[in-house]
């Protein structure tokens, strides 16, 4: 059963970026007992990877600059740092150009998706999974159209 994570799910939180690092902006973490399998092989689209809807806007209603860029982190207990387990969206041109309408469209779907490193992705309850910008400027989420979203074909919940 696919399971959409996003910046409202009761699993994810918020959290404020550090301009010019790469830095979380939403962390995400399994209920417990549960496990997220993310596929990099999402059937809508013509092109593999995992679609990642979103806006992306600063304290002032503005998008981010176009050259921030966007991945996705991965941390289990024993790590010291997080690990990028996406290669890093290299700009947003994507995002500010489709609304969040046209990006979830076929047509456009693959525009928007992330390249995952490895087959599979696991996520149990004990680890943490991040989407992370490097951006100029700060996200802020009291924007109308902050928000992110990992679409629910590329994650199941087991």
């Amino acid at each position: 059963m696919g399971r959409q994570l996003s910046n409202i799910s009761d699993e994810a939180t918020q959290m404020q970026n550090t301009p010019g690092e790469m830095t979380p902006i939403l962390e995400l973490q399994p209920e417990d007992g549960l496990t997220w399998l993310i596929s990099p092989n999402v059937a809508r689209g013509n092109e593999p990877g995992i679609p990642i809807f979103g806006g992306f806007y600063d304290s002032n209603g503005d998008p981010l600059p176009q050259d921030t860029k966007v991945a996705l982190q991965f941390e289990a207990p024993n790590d010291d740092d997080r690990q990028t387990v996406t290669e890093p969206y290299r700009h947003i041109r994507d995002y500010l150009t489709l609304d969040l309408k046209d990006q979830q469209n076929e047509e456009y779907i693959d525009a928007i998706k992330h390249i995952l490193k490895g087959r599979q992705l696991v996520v149990e309850d004990i680890d943490t999974l991040y989407v992370s910008i490097q951006s100029s400027a700060q996200m802020d989420w009291s924007q109308v159209g902050s928000r992110v979203t990992i679409s629910e074909n590329a994650v199941q919940e087991v």
